[in-house]
Formats: C-alpha cells, structure tokens, sequence
C-alpha cells in the first residue's frame, strides 16, 4: 500500500483515478501531469477551454470533497466500505445542482442588467475563508492574476474563539501575503457580511467621533485594498 499523500489521494490512488473518469466531464486524472496537486490541478485547467472552465472547476471541487469525505468515513470506521458507483451518482448530482445555480445566478444577473452591482475591477484578488470548531480556527485564501493566469494559496489555523474571528484571520493572512508578494492594488472577496459591515460600521463611527473633515492617511505596512464582498452571512 502506498503511503498517503494528497497526490496519490486525490489523482492516483485506483478509487480517485475511477471517480475522475466516470465523473460528468471524464478525466484521465493519473495521466495529467504535476509533481503536487496544485500543479496537477493547473496544468488540467490550461488544457481546457476558458468557456468550459467554470463547469470543470465545479467538477474538480466536488470530485476533491467527495474522495476526501470518503476517506475519512474509512478512518474513523472500520465497516466502511466505500461504493464507487454510489459516490459517482453523488458527484453527478452536486455537479448538476451547481450548474444550475451557476444558470440561474446568470438569468438573474441578465434580468438586472440596469442595476449597480460590484464588479471585481483589478487583475489581482484574494478569495478569502474561514472555519471555526470546538476553540480551533482554520482559515484559507486563494489569490489569482488574471493577467498572467497565476495562482496561489495559503492557509492557517489556531486557537479562537468564534466563527467571526476565523473569517478576520483569514482577511489578514490574506493582507500578509499581499504585502510580501508587493501587491498594490487588488480586491478582497469575502461571503462575511457580518464581518464587512462590522469594519465599515467601525470606520464610520471612528469618522463620527473624530468630528474632523475630510481626512486621509498613508499606511506604512499593507497596501490599499479594494474590498468587494458578497451578501450571505457566515
């Protein structure tokens, strides 16, 4: 048996190799090159086309959650048997569930055409997380440049004390690695509405209680952020 790692779980291993083949877009996933999975991952989004991208994006997201899933349920039970076939009808059923909310979000988006909404307006952004569980925290974020189609990620976790605070911690991992790759200009997204409107409430009231004009302030650390951040609560 070959010792685990995230490459043989996920793109090497008979199970995943069967999964990603039977999956809605079939995919030799042992013959796609990388030495990690970031990289195998990369190298089976360039050789898709961009108009086909979004669907395989879907697909990997839930192949990767399922085959992490099933192996846990084989960790933690020793009668577990894992069911190819069941799993596949599952992913098959996630996959089309989220494309058609992708459908759906589009003819809503169509349907307000007129209307303001943001719009990500910089090559570079941060997608940002957060977990929280019994006092431990764990956080992620995932950047991208559209102008050079490059990605990266990072993450981290410690002892917290809320769901909230995850979701900060995720923002200033995010902060941290801007300021060492010399970002300057990137948007934030975050799906903590509870957290945005917090910040912004906070800025306001110190404006308030300031009771000063117009005012502006140079930051010697972090860069200026752009922040963009969608409206469901965490």
């Amino acid at each position: 048996m070959a010792p685990e790692s995230a490459i043989h779980l996920f793109a090497k291993c008979s199970f995943a190799t069967a999964l990603w083949f039977s999956s809605p877009m079939p995919i030799r996933i042992d013959r796609v090159a990388g030495a990690n999975m970031q990289e195998v991952i990369h190298n089976l989004c360039s050789s898709f086309d961009f108009s086909l991208r979004p669907k395989l994006l879907n697909c990997i997201g839930v192949i990767l959650d399922c085959i992490w899933n099933t192996r846990n349920k084989v960790y933690d039970s020793v009668d577990y048997m894992p069911n190819v076939n069941l799993i596949r009808g599952e992913v098959f059923g996630r996959v089309s569930e989220l494309c058609q909310v992708v459908e759906a979000n589009l003819s809503l988006s169509n349907n307000h055409e007129g209307e303001t909404s943001p719009r990500i307006s910089t090559n570079t952004f941060i997608m940002v997380d957060g977990s929280f569980k019994a006092g431990t925290y764990g956080c992620a974020m995932v950047a991208l440049d559209k102008g050079y189609m490059e990605w990266w990620q990072c993450t981290s976790s410690g002892e917290g004390e809320s769901a909230l605070e995850a979701e900060m911690q995720a923002i200033l991992v995010s902060l941290q690695w801007a300021f060492l790759q010399q970002w300057d200009n990137f948007t934030i997204i975050s799906d903590s509405k509870v957290l945005v409107e917090a910040i912004l409430d906070g800025l306001a009231k110190s404006a308030r209680a300031c009771n000063a004009g117009c005012q502006t302030s140079k930051g010697e650390e972090f860069p200026p952020v752009n922040s963009i951040f969608l409206t469901s609560s965490i």
